[in-house]
């Protein structure tokens, strides 16, 4: 299960095609529930319909009024070609971005046999960061265990992070002062290899860089 064609920073404002794809064999029907939310869990962007025959929007009546969750139609079930589930909508960025937005994709996979016995169900979570104006210098990028990041240069407390694809703190280093210095760094040989997020943030300066490891 995928979000496609979403990079890992967010443009303000920007309309962004999405393509959500659930592949399972010997299945007839699927179905799926996409949300977006801020850190605080808000409401980010607006999903915007491009194929109203297999998509819709639902908001709540109640709690969490806000939000809008973009959801599969009766016809939008059926499998798209054998053993393939897929639909298609866009997506606008909200025009300030202050924060990490994140979406969660709910996924469903059924036989269609009138009972739940066999159907499958999934979860997805992808992380989506503002856009930096000032980069970190991190290298290399890609990397086996160990880098190294060029802070920026400030007399403030900063705290470095990095996160999972998904936004889950996996370390912290306690706040200290930066003025430029090279750090090095190093992500456990036990975490997989893949995507991983580095976060540097002090009052005056916040930015986020993209790592590949191997």
């Amino acid at each position: 299960m995928e979000i496609d064609e979403l990079d890992y920073e967010i443009n303000p404002g920007k309309v962004y095609n999405l393509t959500i794809t659930i592949s399972r064999s010997f299945t007839r029907r699927f179905g799926f529930e996409l949300v977006a939310l801020t850190e605080d869990g808000k409401q980010a962007g607006s999903f915007l319909l491009t194929d109203k025959s297999r998509t819709q929007l639902l908001t709540n009546d109640t709690e969490l009024k806000d939000r809008m969750y973009l959801t599969y139609t009766y016809p939008g079930t059926q499998a798209l070609e054998t053993d393939l589930g897929q639909w298609t909508a866009q997506w606008q960025a909200p025009k300030k971005v202050e924060g990490k937005i994140t979406f969660y994709l709910a996924g469903v996979a059924a036989n269609d046999d009138g009972s739940d016995k066999g159907d499958e169900v999934y979860t997805y979570q992808k992380v989506l960061l503002p856009h930096a104006t000032e980069h970190l210098q991190t290298f290399p990028n890609p990397f086996g265990t160990k880098f190294q990041v060029v802070l920026p240069t400030t007399a403030e407390e900063t705290v470095v992070s990095i996160l999972n694809q998904a936004g889950k703190l996996i370390y912290r280093k306690p706040p200290l002062i930066a003025l430029g210095q090279a750090l090095d760094l190093e992500i456990s040989p036990m975490f997989p290899a893949g995507v991983y997020f580095l976060q540097v943030e002090s009052s005056s300066y916040k930015s986020c860089q993209k790592l590949i490891k191997e």
